[in-house]
């Protein structure tokens, strides 16, 4: 208990009961597996964890899967003792991987019907965010389904606790609505249902990023539905300054490189369900650092021809000196040496990737322009294919009331039968139906 409490093992706080998901029928909540990777996580995988077994999920029906990439640290010691004290089905694998090889590792072992994406950064806020994550796959709704993440910076790992306090404190549960389709997601608090993974969709090794949208942009064009929750649920937790928060900036410039025309068509084709030539425009406007990276060689060309036409070799510090700001920003921002090792990649591979992306993104323009949508983006398979349509939203299914007779207003200013459903979604049956509230 002693190494528990120096690790900050503190109770989790939770959200204001009474407002999340209404419990489904015994026996109505399908067996998932909550896959968490680690590396390097001491700090606080304690608090992850803590976060996940305080869901409400049944017990009975969750099975964790820890897969560890090889920390030097605790993390494996730590996460053992905290789930066999907890009782909970588990298995801790530790195994040298990247984050593709290891999400596929983890879809090989996945055990029940969903496969649930449960990041080593990642705390829920509240006690039914798993529930809202895995009801509408295993209820047929979705394939592919994200939670919205709220992203939170520290000065130091030591404040993570007092952070999460200060944030269950503002929040507001969602009101609840149906998920909405999207392009491309992250895997951060993502549900897969057992589905997806025997049509046999895998992450690309390849990748070292934009791994989770590469996957999610090829289980759409396979027929399946990739969707989110609106809202968001957990906090995403980085920390200035420490490596565990600048995994790509540390990244061996070899990994970085690797795959480079496989991440700007995942970038492009994950990141809006249509493309017009407004959607490029606003991309790009948004993105800064990659139209940075592209004004690189045309600086660099301008900056050796003046050099070599007025004979003063000097002038071949023009790009030096153009790329100062950035450098004192990433050294500012991450630290000596991965602010170094950030502007190093951003020279190197920042203008492939940036030419790259646009080139992708005016292919996917002509490409609509020329076959239509519904030809690039077939309908799902288990799903209308208005879903993928502009603007588009699928219609909620219909949802009990957690408690006959409570939550109805009768004489409303909007009219009669105006309703006020209390709990935020029906549970559901094995097969794909609805439960009734508990």
């Amino acid at each position: 208990m002693e190494h528990d409490e120096a690790q900050g093992m503190a109770e989790v706080p939770r959200a204001p009961s009474g407002q999340g998901a209404p419990a489904c029928e015994p026996g109505g909540w399908p067996e998932i597996t909550v896959a968490v990777m680690t590396l390097n996580r001491e700090w606080i995988i304690g608090l992850v964890l803590e976060s996940l077994l305080s869901q409400d999920y049944p017990r009975d029906k969750l099975h964790v899967l820890v897969l560890d990439a090889g920390s030097t640290d605790k993390t494996v010691e730590v996460a053992r003792e905290i789930l066999a004290r907890a009782g909970v089905s588990h298995e801790v694998l530790v195994r040298k991987c990247s984050i593709p090889e290891g999400r596929n590792v983890c879809m090989e072992m996945a055990r029940g019907a969903v496969l649930v994406f449960w990041d080593s950064d990642v705390l829920a806020l509240g006690e039914h965010v798993l529930k809202d994550v895995v009801g509408p796959v295993a209820g047929g709704m979705a394939d592919v389904l994200s939670a919205g993440l709220k992203r939170i910076t520290l000065n130091s790992r030591e404040h993570v606790e007092e952070a999460l306090a200060r944030e269950l404190r503002r929040f507001r549960p969602p009101r609840h609505r149906a998920p909405v389709p999207v392009p491309g997601l992250s895997m951060a608090l993502t549900a897969i249902a057992r589905r997806v993974i025997e049509a046999g969709i895998r992450f690309d090794p390849e990748l070292t990023w934009y791994e989770d949208f590469d996957f999610a942009v090829r289980a759409r064009e396979a027929g399946f539905r990739v969707m989110r929750l609106p809202g968001f649920r957990a906090l995403d937790v980085n920390v200035r300054k420490e490596a565990f928060s600048n995994i790509y900036a540390i990244m061996p410039l070899r990994d970085y490189a690797r795959g480079l025309h496989k991440k700007a068509r995942a970038e492009a084709y994950g990141s809006y369900l249509s493309v017009g030539l407004k959607e490029v425009i606003r991309h790009l406007s948004r993105k800064p650092g990659l139209l940075f990276c592209m004004s690189y060689p045309p600086v660099i060309l301008l900056s050796a021809l003046a050099a070599a036409s007025m004979g003063n070799p000097l002038l071949l510090l023009l790009f030096p000196a153009y790329l100062l700001p950035l450098a004192l920003g990433q050294v500012l921002k991450r630290g000596p040496r991965a602010g170094l090792a950030s502007l190093v990649k951003s020279v190197l591979v920042g203008p492939i990737y940036a030419y790259l992306l646009v080139a992708y993104l005016v292919r996917r323009l002509v490409e609509e322009a020329l076959l239509g949508r519904q030809a690039f983006y077939p309908p799902g398979r288990r799903g209308p294919g208005a879903c993928f349509e502009r603007g588009a939203r699928p219609a909620p299914p219909d949802r009990p009331r957690r408690h006959a007779g409570l939550g109805e207003i009768r004489g409303s200013r909007r009219g009669e039968g105006a309703r006020l459903q209390r709990g935020r979604h029906g549970g559901c049956r094995p097969g794909g139906g609805e439960a009734e509230g508990g």
